[in-house]
């Protein structure tokens, strides 16, 4: 979940509350112009705001009410002058009473929608309609008229359900010069304080008429808008909650079907609106950007594309809508009222720095913005479509921009007896496009967006919404109103001297004998300022220049518009299989998950096998067996960057455990589950957890298969009980090899705690024939507490031996360069205690491709350049975004707000939730999908036993020391995990108590290119794996790291003993494996050219490395029996 910055007071004073400016949320008004006051006021009581009202009267001074976010678009908040009051509602913001027999609820006025929302709902009680934005003030909303959609019951508009307002206005000397006004249904004067544009006073506290909580059931139809005209009308009518959607340049419209059902209808639903989301601030740069270069270069055709595929994102994820608060599955999505009704996540946020933000925040580069919004009466409705739809046929392209930010919402709304309400019932359009930030440049198609406003608001009479708009949609609006004389002989008794008046808000009431709210100047028709009369109102000297653009990299950025980089619950393309064959099963070439193995060759099968259950395999390997096929065993997804999965030459068989993926027996009393081997790590922690059990200790992503993940020895962290691996509690598994023709050719082996050839089985490498089945050892669930804390490193070899004893879940994430370490305080607590966090590391979420493309070309130009301080940088910035998202946790699934977070194991030892996606043409992906220009890397990842890791982590920091800046390109990648593991007795697995050290590091996609600082990554490697003898992970790291690893093992003759009984062709083994076990002479190494700069060799000649590039073979810094290339300079 990305935490992002709340946005900021719109309020600045250059001195305490004194001398002072306000904005809007956007950062700029209409006519672009500063506001200032001499002044702001924050009461927080009634009291108080009585007493700041009456001294500005006593002083006759002009007074403007602000919200917390000030989110109309209009100049609402501005005083006359430079000595005017503001009076602030920020503090104001307690929900006063809720009365439950009544239903009635009762609030101050600067309480957010959300906040009312929230506590409503939790009284059992709802708010029935309300704008889709949570983040507005009930003083706000209902001060500009802020509705829902509906024309059911009384209607969609929030001040339609106010029963009660208490109001603080002037008074005169005789009444202190300030007096509450308490208005309540009956009171003619209710009705213009419903819809106050704030020029009567200040309201205080509101009281509405809620409803019992209740369910909604919302499906979104996609149509095309042939019949729009016809169907809008009796759309409103058929569904309560119904809205629409309308793409006018691609003939589309989206029906939204949404009505109450039964609060017996299951689900939990939540609505998260994709467009109200925190997003990276660098997305959001890269997003205007675009826009601005397609506008510039007049690129109507780019703007048409990307708005389909964002309209085509916004589809695939429902909008922001979720079944259960974390994925969307389908429609129906039906869960509670104030689950659905509104939405605004960006809001819930710590400050960050601003790396990321709400997107039209103005402190970044982020989307800025006009919005026109109107309402045309029921009657005429058909008309304007009709007539919007004539222009399109003229420009197809005119509307594609609109588009861009969703099309044009279409919201139903009631005819109002506020006196400055809705006149009649209506569909309300709302269309948001670009804005330029220089007032003098116009749009892409200016003439058809001022056209289809002035249609709205001049042909047919459309109302503004009061906090939405540019000036021209205010040009004689009063005069639309039938009861406008009545709200004026309010405003007249409320406040005769006009102190809450301004010259804006005068000119809109028509107050100002023919002065009009429009301003008439150069350039003004492009900004809304005016409907031009002369050319000089337009740009008559601008020539834009039309031209089309093929840059895909600048069109894609626009599908960042409405997600984020760490947004939790964004789908993304799942891996694809890494068998790929040219004719159904034959033929066939594997890789695995990154797409690229150690050195990089295609791995090649003459055939493919997809077994379903044990019988099969046993067919499969039997068949195999007699013709004298070479065969490897293939996982889901292949994650292992060795070549363990590859045949000798192109003749093999591959079997596949994809289909291997069922969950056999579960037994409480025992405490055991049997699963087949190509059940994933997550199916089985959720299946577990089903049955009120868990698996203790467990690699930290949850896409690994049971039969991949032991075949390598894949652990998670702790130095406790039987330890981190896996493979230590498996109690039994059936493996099937090859056999004789007395025995069919193949046979099922069942292997059980006491027989001791399960030792080598548990960590097999996949050479001893399919693993089919294997039977785990869990315990009851439990629950856990985690606590990141962040250290100097000063002391790291120290604690590092004793951390993980202090306690279960231990580990380290370290940052050299930063000279920091972040300790994971992670332990057993009691089920009681309270929380039910989510670990969902940020890492291991869906990415939009687009950022990941961004993000490799950055660092792709960070080591063309040899730009080390950038590498810097972006290493301190990826850490501190991590730790300020608490690296993906969160307290309840949903945010995080601090440490502790505790909640049950299922929920924090694993995840992985890039692989719960739907399809969705690589718009997002995993991180390392290779099918997108993501990330691509070298991944070390060795155990050094306990008596030795205070001597390498000091080798290192004396590196560190040398080289200040060698170690940032790991910390890009989160930096060095430090995971504790224990002995094993897998005659593979660990020899002693150990840390695992995991660091992940750039890899160029020419294999000839060096890295920054390529000796001191290389040295690192060989002082970890050489001088300290660390056990390399057998699913993880480059080849020098497997040289001479039979030599580490004090069982492998043991091993090599039940390989030869299981197996003795050798039909599950290659070359590959048979050098890695010490079977062939040579080595696992390719000694070449080049070839230390993947790892393919370590060193000894000049030719190894990149000479050409600056690169000769030397001796390490401090490790002085390490060779690795070195960048001379000279």
């Amino acid at each position: 979940m990305v935490e992002c910055n709340p946005p900021e007071d719109p309020i600045k004073c250059s001195s305490a509350n004194v001398n002072c400016t306000i904005t809007n949320t956007y950062g700029a008004f209409a006519d672009r112009s500063v506001c200032r006051a001499a002044e702001v006021a924050y009461p927080t009581t009634e009291e108080e705001l009585i007493s700041v009202v009456a001294t500005a009267t006593k002083n006759r001074r002009k007074i403007k009410v602000a919200t917390r976010s000030s989110h109309s678009v209009p100049k609402l908040v501005c005083p006359d002058g430079d000595d005017g009051l503001i009076i602030s509602t920020k503090f104001l913001n307690r929900t006063v009473k809720i009365d439950n027999s009544s239903m009635r609820m009762s609030v101050e006025s600067g309480v957010l929608l959300r906040e009312l929302i929230h506590d409503a709902a939790e009284a059992g009680l709802a708010l029935p309609y309300a704008p889709y934005w949570w983040g507005l003030t009930m003083g706000g909303l209902i001060g500009t008229g802020a509705h829902g959609s509906t024309v059911w019951g009384i209607g969609s508009a929030v001040h339609d359900y106010i029963v009660e307002l208490r109001i603080v206005t002037p008074a005169g000397p005789d009444e202190g010069y300030a007096k509450v006004r308490t208005l309540a249904n009956g009171d003619p004067d209710l009705d213009a304080a419903r819809v106050s544009l704030g020029v009567l006073g200040v309201i205080s506290q509101i009281t509405l008429k809620l409803q019992p909580l209740f369910k909604r059931s919302i499906s979104y139809e996609t149509k095309s808008d042939l019949d729009l005209g016809d169907q809008v009308a009796s759309f409103g009518n058929q569904h309560e909650f119904a809205d629409l959607t309308w793409y006018p340049s691609q003939r589309e419209v989206v029906y939204r079907n949404d009505d109450r059902v039964s609060s017996n209808t299951s689900r939990n639903g939540l609505y998260d609106f994709t467009g109200f989301r925190s997003t990276p601030s660098l997305v959001l740069s890269g997003i205007r950007t675009v826009e601005e270069i397609q506008e510039s270069t007049g690129d109507a055709n780019g703007k048409c594309n990307d708005a389909k595929l964002n309209i085509f994102t916004l589809k695939t994820i429902a909008y922001g809508l979720t079944n259960n608060g974390i994925l969307f599955t389908g429609y129906p999505v039906v869960g509670y009222h104030n689950r659905l009704q509104s939405s605004g996540s960006c809001l819930d946020s710590h400050k960050d720095a601003h790396l990321t933000a709400c997107p039209w925040d103005p402190r970044v580069n982020g989307l800025f913005i006009h919005q026109n919004a109107f309402s045309i009466s029921l009657s005429k409705v058909k008309s304007f479509i009709q007539d919007v739809q004539k222009l399109v046929e003229l420009e197809p392209k005119a509307l594609c921009s609109v588009e861009l930010y969703n099309g044009i919402l279409m919201r139903y709304v009631k005819a109002s007896s506020a006196y400055l309400g809705k006149e009649e019932d209506a569909v309300d359009f709302d269309i948001t496009y670009y804005r330029s930030k220089d007032p003098m440049t116009p749009r892409l198609y200016e003439d058809i967006l001022e056209e289809v406003e002035q249609m709205g608001l001049f042909k047919y009479g459309g109302l503004p919404h009061w906090g939405k708009n540019r000036n021209v949609a205010f040009d004689g609006v009063i005069k639309k109103y039938r009861n406008a004389g009545e709200f004026l002989k309010v405003k007249e008794t409320y406040d005769p001297l006009g102190l809450f008046s301004s010259d804006w808000t005068d000119k809109v009431l028509g107050l100002r004998d023919g002065d009009p709210v429009t301003i008439l100047k150069e350039g003004c028709a492009l900004e809304g300022l005016c409907v031009c009369s002369q050319d000089i109102h337009c740009a008559p000297t601008s020539h834009m220049l039309y031209l089309q653009s093929n840059n895909t990299m600048f069109r894609l950025l626009l599908l960042l518009k409405f997600a984020s980089i760490w947004i939790s619950v964004v789908n993304s393309s799942p891996p694809e299989d890494p068998i790929k064959c040219s004719f159904q099963h034959q033929d066939c070439t594997i890789t695995n998950s990154y797409g690229a193995f150690p050195d990089r060759s295609v791995c090649r099968a003459a055939e493919v096998a997809y077994p379903t259950t044990e019988g099969e395999i046993i067919s499969v390997v039997a068949t195999a067996t007699m013709n004298k096929t070479k065969m490897k065993v293939a996982t889901r997804f292949s994650h292992s960057i060795p070549k363990l999965v590859c045949p000798d030459g192109e003749d093999g068989l591959l079997i596949s455990t994809k289909f291997l993926n069922r969950v056999l027996e579960i037994d409480s009393l025992s405490m055991t589950m049997r699963v087949e081997s190509g059940v994933t790590l997550r199916q089985l922690i959720h299946e577990a957890a089903e049955a009120g059990m868990a698996l203790p200790h467990s690699p930290y992503w949850w896409g690994l298969t049971i039969g991949g993940l032991i075949g390598t020895g894949a652990h998670g962290s702790t130095l406790w009980g039987q330890g981190s691996s896996v493979h230590d509690y498996v109690i039994q598994l059936q493996i099937i090899t090859p056999a004789g023709p007395e025995e069919g050719y193949a046979k099922v082996r069942t292997l059980a705690n006491g027989d001791p050839d399960l030792n080598a089985a548990r960590v097999s490498l996949g050479v001893l024939g399919v693993i089919s089945q294997v039977t785990l050892k869990l315990q009851p669930l439990f629950k856990r507490s985690i606590t990141h804390s962040v250290k100097n490193d000063l002391d790291l070899g120290d604690q590092a031996t004793s951390f993980g004893y202090q306690h279960e879940f231990a580990d380290l994430t370290w940052y050299p360069s930063q000279r920091k370490v972040v300790y994971r305080i992670d332990d057993r607590v009691s089920t009681n205690v309270s929380g039910n966090g989510l670990n969902n590391f940020s890492g291991f979420q869906s990415t939009l491709s687009l950022v990941l493309a961004i993000l490799r070309t950055t660092e792709e130009n960070q080591e063309r350049k040899g730009d080390a301080d950038d590498k810097c940088i972006n290493g301190k910035l990826t850490t501190s975004t991590l730790k300020i998202s608490a690296y993906g946790l969160t307290n309840d699934g949903f945010a995080f707000t601090g440490y502790p977070v505790v909640g049950y194991q299922n929920r924090l030892q694993a995840s992985g939730s890039c692989l719960d996606s739907y399809k969705d043409a690589h718009i997002t992906a995993c991180p390392w999908d290779p099918r997108v220009k993501g990330l691509f890397f070298h991944q070390t990842a060795f155990s050094i036993s306990l008596s030795k890791v205070k001597n390498f982590i000091q080798d290192v920091q004396k590196l560190v020391e040398l080289e200040p800046k060698g170690m940032c390109g790991v910390e890009q990648y989160n930096g060095i995990v430090m995971r504790y593991v224990k002995t094993s007795n897998a005659y593979l697995g660990k020899q002693e108590d150990a840390v695992d050290f995991d660091f992940t590091y750039f890899r160029s996609k020419d294999p000839m290119n060096p890295r920054l600082y390529e000796d001191i990554l290389e040295e690192v490697e060989q002082i970890g794996l050489f001088k300290y003898g660390g056990l390399p992970h057998w699913g993880k790291n480059r080849n020098v790291a497997f040289e001479g690893m039979s030599n580490k093992y004090k069982n492998a003759r043991e091993f090599l003993k039940v390989k030869e009984t299981y197996d003795p062709l050798g039909l599950f083994s290659s070359e590959w494996t048979d050098k890695v076990l010490g079977l062939r002479d040579g080595g696992v190494n390719i000694v070449g050219k080049g070839c230390a700069l993947e790892g393919l060799c370590v060193c000894s000649e000049d030719i190894h490395c990149a000479p050409s590039k600056g690169y000769f073979c030397r001796p390490g810094k401090i490790y002085k029996y390490a060779r690795v290339c070195t960048h001379l300079t000279s």
